[in-house]
């Protein structure tokens, strides 16, 4: 037996035989049963009791971007192909479920043989133990206010990527703070308090980085879950309802507010200041109404669901443009060994330009502003075909298992290793992404993760330092 299968609670069996049953009765039953299916298999496969379910998290989001277009045709009682309206979209739909698994599987084989999680787990409760939350709020706000600094005086720079990576590593201090918080029952104010500014700063920005807190939150209260505790699953549903409120307030707005920030130029630009920017998003969701938020909703099930570009791959490679047959993944190589700081003049790779030429549909790109990428699914299907493409995804999935592995295996430090392991591993939760931006974001920020790890953390925990 699966050892994530004891972890399943009497009610998610309960939900999986509802979740069956309606999906038997759905326009396509196969396909609804295999992606009901899908998230049961992975926290029987991958859940860890106690450890950072980072991983789990990355593919159930990936998995919902998969299938949201297979529910609400069932929803509207159609065929996904007719709902969806492109004649590959349930093979597009299964291809994709089919490579998740793979993926997970890989993980899994990774993982295989590590310690109990409970020594983890017990590990790192000793370490919150004795910190204060409030001189880890403190650390996470410095921290968090000069990374501010840091990616406008690097931004369109050659540096630009690693600022980010370096920016990012805040989540992992905001999942240490969360965690000693928890364990300790005291600083809830300070957490809350975290939060709204962290709400505050994502909105402001030109994507939807809010959401990232909320997405640490869910991971961290994951690693604390207890079966037992009604409250966490009442922490999860609240993260979930805040989450999809937002989502729907920010797909509403986002197109005003974006004119807003790039002053109509039309690129991924932030001109005015921050103060600015606040006060005319304040005026545009002040101003919304219940049908702008309708509008809102369909908005984001629609930019959710991301299998549109895999299936018109499907259609278009190989009938009118052949697979690359390994080619694709060496470019991407080359591009991601030849780093922009060595080679200046190194061509940039457009998500959209690559969309258009693998699927045959034009799509805006940087001259509007935004980009589009294929995925990185449809990515090896391009390069490998079916069931080719199977092959390279569950290498994939090993190297984010090996990643995982070897952060919570060191002995010391186990807290900030939670953290660094969810900062680092927590970029995989999207569909879409391209290969070249999963590797190229995981090498930088690996190696910031190293440093961090061997530098930052005997700072969090300095007892265990002196006994080293």
């Amino acid at each position: 037996m699966m050892p994530g299968l004891r972890n399943l609670s009497i009610a998610l069996w309960m939900l999986l035989v509802a979740a069956l049953a309606v999906a038997f009765f759905s326009p396509d039953p196969e396909l609804a049963i295999g992606a009901a299916l899908f998230p049961f298999f992975v926290i029987a496969l991958l859940w860890r009791p106690g450890e950072p379910p980072v991983l789990v998290f990355a593919l159930l989001v990936q998995w919902v971007q998969v299938v949201t277009g297979l529910f609400l045709a069932g929803i509207r009682g159609l065929e996904v192909v007719a709902s969806i309206g492109l004649p590959a979209a349930d093979q597009a739909i299964a291809y994709a479920l089919s490579g998740l698994c793979v993926e997970a599987i890989g993980i899994r084989l990774a993982l295989a043989g590590m310690f109990p999680p409970a020594v983890h787990s017990s590990q790192a409760r000793s370490e919150a133990a004795v910190l204060s939350p409030a001189w880890m709020a403190a650390v996470y706000l410095l921290f968090t206010l000069s990374g501010l600094g840091v990616i406008t005086l690097f931004q369109g720079t050659g540096l630009n990527t690693l600022a980010v990576g370096l920016v990012d590593l805040k989540w992992a201090l905001f999942f240490v703070f969360g965690y000693t918080v928890l364990e300790q029952r005291r600083g809830y104010a300070l957490l809350f308090a975290v939060l709204g500014l962290e709400l505050l700063l994502g909105f402001s920005a030109y994507f939807s980085e809010f959401k990232t807190v909320l997405f640490v939150l869910a991971v961290l209260l994951a690693t604390r879950v207890q079966r037992q505790r009604l409250v966490h699953w009442f922490g999860f549903a609240l993260i979930l309802g805040a989450l999809v409120y937002l989502l729907v307030v920010w797909s509403a707005v986002k197109q005003d507010y974006r004119a807003f920030l790039n002053q109509g130029s039309g690129e991924q630009v932030v001109l005015p200041d921050r103060a600015a920017r606040l006060d005319y998003l304040s005026r545009l969701v002040s101003g919304l109404s219940a049908r702008d938020l309708e509008r809102g909703l369909e908005i984001l099930l629609e930019r959710v669901s991301y299998v549109d570009f895999f299936a018109h791959s499907l259609q278009y490679v190989p009938l009118v443009r052949p697979h690359e047959d390994g080619r694709y993944w060496g470019s991407v190589l080359t591009h991601i060994l030849t780093p922009r700081l060595l080679f200046p003049d190194k061509p940039a790779l457009d998500d959209s330009d690559i969309t258009y030429r693998y699927t045959g549909v034009p799509v805006a790109g940087k001259e509007q502003g935004t980009s589009a990428s294929i995925g990185y699914m449809a990515e090896n299907y391009i390069d490998f075909g079916w069931p080719g493409m199977l092959l390279p995804v569950f290498l994939m999935g090993l190297v984010y298992g090996v990643l995982y592995r070897w952060l919570l295996a060191g002995a010391p430090w186990k807290l900030a290793r939670f953290g660094l392991a969810t900062a680092l591993l927590l970029r995989l939760a999207y569909f879409e992404l391209s290969i070249h931006k999963i590797f190229g974001g995981l090498i930088v920020a690996g190696v910031l993760t190293v440093v961090a790890l061997y530098l930052a953390a005997p700072l969090l925990h300095p007892r265990e330092s002196r006994g080293r």
